[in-house]
């Protein structure tokens, strides 16, 4: 089957739902036939935005090709189960849940993009990888023809691997942002401004393009340290739980770490 005629219903209203829906109109051939969710004022947003037909029942849904389910990883699998019977290709964008989750239906898949996501900023889809899996090699050719008109980064890969992969995206993105709320935290304390930080950031993603994120690990614990990690935490008086999460970052930094005599 051709992009072009491929007609995709997406169920849901979040954040993936709406840069899935921007995209698709906006970067491929592939038609919208219709945006299904429970909150009607979500759906009116899509209806005003994209000018999309919006369903409230999943009963609703028009004849398609795909039919994307752009939930919650909670609600997969009662809107998988609620979901008639359909000869479309039913897939869910979720990282860490299995694609047997959608059993009931005949052709299933998965359509995983591995980019974090907000309704606010677009996401250029451009260079994101995208992750897809089918239980049928026709589909997963389709899937692949989708993928395609979102990024030149397409990886086959099956459940167990995207879960993995989705461990490692928590450890690479979510952590590391909260980190960044931890390091803002410190400052506001001391009438400082995280601007001072957003260099060093900026570096350190600059240096993991290139290079493995060992090689370029630098700080006290990478250098064992003891005396600057010992008053690192006597700084933290005031935030005990960071105290604890310092020392348990670095110890695992020393464990990882081969430690120079310089």
């Amino acid at each position: 089957m051709s992009s072009t005629s491929q007609h995709i219903v997406i169920i849901g209203t979040g954040n993936v739902a709406t840069q899935l829906t921007g995209w698709l109109l906006k970067h491929t051939d592939a038609k919208v036939a219709g945006v299904v969710g429970r909150n009607k004022t979500s759906l009116a947003t899509f209806k005003q935005t994209y000018g999309v037909n919006i369903f409230n029942q999943l009963d609703e849904i028009p004849p398609c090709d795909i039919i994307i389910l752009a939930v919650s990883d909670a609600s997969i699998q009662s809107v998988s189960d609620a979901l008639p019977q359909t000869q479309a290709l039913v897939v869910h964008t979720s990282g860490i849940t299995n694609l047997n989750i959608l059993s009931k239906h005949p052709r299933r898949g998965v359509f995983y993009p591995l980019q974090t996501m907000s309704k606010v900023v677009e996401t250029d889809f451009s260079h994101v990888p995208i992750l897809i899996e089918s239980n049928h090699t026709n589909d997963t050719e389709l899937l692949k023809n989708l993928a395609r008109q979102f990024s030149n980064h397409i990886v086959e890969i099956h459940s167990e691997q995207r879960q993995h992969v989705h461990v490692a995206a928590v450890f690479a993105n979510n952590f590391s942002n909260h980190l960044y709320h931890i390091a803002s935290q410190i400052l506001e304390q001391q009438g400082l401004d995280m601007e001072l930080l957003k260099p060093l950031i900026l570096e350190t993603a600059r240096k993991v393009q290139t290079q493995l994120p060992h090689a370029v690990q630098t700080g006290p614990a990478k250098r064992n340290d003891m005396e600057a990690m010992v008053k690192h935490v006597s700084l933290l008086t005031h935030f005990p739980e960071f105290q604890h999460l310092y020392k348990e970052i670095s110890q695992s930094i020393l464990l990882h770490s081969n430690h120079p005599k310089d």
